[in-house]
């Protein structure tokens, strides 16, 4: 990575900023994603990223600049909102969320000074850039910088997950995201609610990164794809699964360490199986539904279990909610039985996946992008 590359940065053309939340997978690659397609555009765009994922680094354009930043330690990232259950199983979304925010003094201290570091950095980049517009996933330091007011600011966020969830319980989206105008890697019949939206909710479609691709996989054909991301618990569900669904079952599935560090071409997977088991992230989410794979999702979120609650009632697949060792063997079956034989799923999938194939996220998001800078 490069700090500035000054020569790059005299060149004619408007200079985009991104800022991913970079320690998340499913955030980073959304941002390549995007990073791609204004690359494509002949906007000059920039990167700051942390190094937490650098052996990603090969399969990035190389038309886009990084530029080396710090991010908030991952334990913080990866944990927020992490479900936990009570005596009787239940769980209490409105505890869980206070108490993901309520840090103890020595937590709150060392956050503190990380923050203090962050922003000194992003400060630096800002001022010495001086981009056009800056686009942040979840990563929002930078909205503390002075130079950021003469600036266009977008924000990249799907608005089911956590932003549905502030607003069911507290009657409002979350700071930064009652402010600005927001992409949305989604489309709009599945990622919009009932309320009043305003219209900085900007519904563009999937954002896929084409460096995905450059990862040859091979992978046969099985029932049921094993896939909890970077943010599930798949240290100690995919043992749990393997050994309860492997005799009856073809399964597929990556190591049954911690799958953060491990990069592969998700669409070969979902391609090849019948039906996914997942956490129930954004971007596995929306590859099923594409591909007409139905899901099976065991959250390990807050954020997660709002999208499986949604899948379950778009009738796109099944959630289970309740701790995976509570799970019985014949819960567990019956509902991937169902799923691979359910009629009304299986025409609720295609629907949904033909309205997805429809839009390209990216080429939408660009356009907003380029219209808000002309004026538009």
């Amino acid at each position: 990575m490069v700090f500035l590359d000054k020569k790059k940065q005299n060149d004619k053309g408007k200079i985009i900023l991104l800022f991913p939340l970079s320690n998340v997978l499913g955030h980073l690659s959304r941002t390549l994603a995007l990073a791609e397609q204004l690359s494509e555009d002949n906007f000059k765009v920039y990167i700051a990223v942390s190094d937490y994922y650098k052996d990603l680094f090969y399969l990035i354009d190389p038309r886009i600049t990084l530029i080396s930043t710090l991010e908030m330690c991952a334990d913080s990232t990866k944990k927020f909102g992490q479900i936990y259950y009570d005596n009787q199983n239940n769980l209490q979304e409105k505890e869980i969320l206070e108490n993901s925010t309520q840090l103890k003094p020595k937590e709150l201290k060392r956050r503190s000074k990380i923050l203090k570091q962050i922003l000194k950095k992003d400060t630096e980049i800002i001022e010495q850039l001086k981009p056009d517009a800056i686009i942040l996933d979840y990563h929002y330091p930078p909205l503390m910088v002075e130079a950021l007011k003469k600036t266009e600011v977008f924000l990249l966020s799907n608005k089911i997950g956590y932003p549905s969830l502030c607003n069911r319980i507290f009657g409002g989206y979350p700071y930064p995201l009652n402010t600005y105008k927001k992409l949305v890697p989604s489309i709009a019949s599945f990622d919009s609610t009932t309320d009043n939206e305003s219209d900085d909710w900007l519904y563009c479609g999937i954002f896929s990164w084409k460096g995905w691709r450059k990862i040859a996989s091979k992978v046969p054909k099985n029932d049921v794809f094993l896939f909890f991301g970077s943010t599930g618990c798949t240290e100690k569900l995919t043992p749990w699964l393997i050994e309860n669904l492997s005799d009856r079952y073809k399964l597929s599935y990556l190591s049954t360490d911690n799958q953060d560090g491990q990069f592969i071409n998700l669409d070969t997977y979902i391609n090849q199986t019948k039906l996914v088991i997942c956490h129930g992230g954004h971007g596995t989410v929306l590859e099923c539904i594409l591909k007409k794979k139905p899901m099976l999702i065991i959250p390990n979120n807050l954020e997660q279990l709002e999208i499986g609650k949604r899948v379950q009632t778009l009738k796109l697949g099944v959630l289970i909610s309740k701790p995976y060792d509570k799970i019985t063997i014949n819960e567990l079956t019956t509902s991937i039985n169902r799923l691979l034989g359910d009629k009304v799923i299986k025409q609720h999938l295609s629907s949904f996946s033909e309205k997805i194939s429809k839009e390209n996220g990216v080429e939408k998001a660009t356009n907003i992008i380029k219209n808000k800078l002309n004026g538009r």
